[in-house]
């Protein structure tokens, strides 16, 4: 089946307002061309992405859709399938263009959309050479993009208008450009990444040591099938993306990958993901080479299932200068108030050793809101960066000079070993 364009977005970015965006930016084309709904866009929504008829499956696409709408954002910049699939377009825009390269063409490939702005409010010049904004489009999406829109009641007129001015530039894009299948795509796990290896680690390890700048948030949650063993109230869990638990619904509707990220933008420093599983240790280790602060977050009720527990028993046993971890409590949520008792032990069980131990980042009560939650992150991660200066300055000088300001402000001498405040003495509230 031919499509007539591919939606390129990263997987960590799937929350409620996304899925809204791309409905109803694929049913306003399918309104406006006329066509059948399901050969207007191709979006994929698989969460694991192997195998040859996987492969095989996604060359085939690419190679037949003309165009690509790319769902631009933090986590999109650290996507590795991401970056191959926007490399896919990019070279097929200068393979039918290559003369007009710099200058206006007949028609558009590539159609970046502002879902959210990186800490620097900059996307690469790859992505920023194809206009994202615009007259055509609301000032107000310019300024802080289209997934802020979504969420505010304020800006539903302006998000709609964009979905429709949007919608009418695709259908207009794909009746001017060539009516031919690309040849030359490839296989798909073949493809270069347009963003190097990963756009944060580069940036990351081209600052040298001593400067953690990239913070790694990882979610300990189950599957709302796999927590429906353990609890009634499932609405705030997602089916497959664990950044997509919202830990305190329905009070409050953000994910905890847009709580994460708010809190890691508000200290200027930039957001990535660590995924939870059997190789989150060696990964630590990895980002304590780099200098850069692991966060794990936790869902109490999470930590009771099997396989959830055995990987935090084995990040019990190990010691990290770089990491803390958190868990989340919902204080509105009355089927975790009478069972809070029983968490309590179930994650004093899990993670004894942290528990007992005078210098684990931890905190285990006191994330019972949004707000709390933010402030809380904050004060950990800069916790972090200050005894990752410590540690790194014995062995090598402070490159961040934005961090040794920080310590100095705060009375601290880089070049003396770290001392890691005790925890509490018991865990029962």
């Amino acid at each position: 089946m031919r499509f007539r364009f591919f939606i390129s977005y990263a997987r960590h970015d799937r929350d409620p307002y996304l899925d809204r965006f791309l409905s109803e930016l694929l049913s306003e084309v399918q309104i406006k061309s006329g066509l059948p709904a399901e050969e207007v866009g191709f979006l994929d929504r698989a969460s694991i992405r192997i195998g040859d008829e996987w492969d095989s499956q996604m060359s085939g696409v690419l190679s037949t859709t003309p165009m690509c709408v790319s769902i631009c954002s933090p986590g999109y910049l650290n996507s590795e399938n991401c970056g191959k699939e926007y490399q896919y377009f990019l070279t097929r825009y200068e393979r039918q263009f290559g003369a007009q390269v710099g200058k206006i063409p007949i028609a558009r490939v590539i159609f970046p959309v502002i879902w959210d702005w990186p800490y620097n409010r900059r996307f690469p010049n790859i992505i920023s050479r194809f206009q994202y904004a615009g007259d055509e489009f609301p000032d107000v999406y310019a300024k802080e993009g289209l997934r802020f829109l979504a969420k505010l009641n304020r800006y539903q007129d302006a998000y709609r208008e964009l979905v429709d001015r949007l919608a009418r530039q695709l259908v207009k894009a794909w009746h001017e450009l060539p009516d031919a299948a690309d040849s030359q795509a490839g296989k798909f796990d073949d493809l270069p990444s347009a963003w190097g290896q990963n756009h944060f680690t580069e940036a990351s390890s081209a600052q040298g040591p001593g400067s953690p700048s990239v913070v790694r948030c990882s979610f300990v949650v189950g599957s709302k099938d796999q927590i429906a063993t353990k609890r009634a109230l499932l609405s705030g869990y997602d089916d497959q993306d664990t950044g997509s638990w919202r830990p305190y619904h329905p009070q409050h509707d953000e994910s905890i990958r847009t709580l994460a990220e708010s809190a890691i933008y508000g200290l200027k420093l930039r957001y990535a993901e660590l995924p939870f599983n059997e190789n989150f240790v060696s990964e630590v280790r990895k980002a304590e080479r780099l200098h850069e602060p692991v966060v794990l977050l936790i869902d109490p009720w999470s930590v009771g299932l099997e396989f959830l527990a055995k990987h935090l028993s084995i990040f019990d046993l190990n010691d990290f200068s770089n990491c803390g971890f958190m868990v989340l409590w919902n204080s509105t949520d009355d089927e975790t108030g009478r069972q809070k008792e029983i968490l309590v032990e179930s994650i004093q069980a899990t993670l004894s050793r942290k528990f007992h131990s005078s210098t684990s980042r931890v905190d285990w009560f006191t994330n019972a809101s949004p707000a709390n939650l933010k402030e809380n992150l904050q004060k950990l991660v800069s916790d972090l960066r200050m005894t990752i200066l410590r540690s790194s300055s014995s062995k090598k000088g402070i490159e961040d000079k934005t961090l040794l300001i920080e310590a100095n402000a705060q009375g601290i001498d880089p070049t003396t070993r770290p001392q890691l405040s005790a925890v509490p003495q018991r865990l029962v509230p």
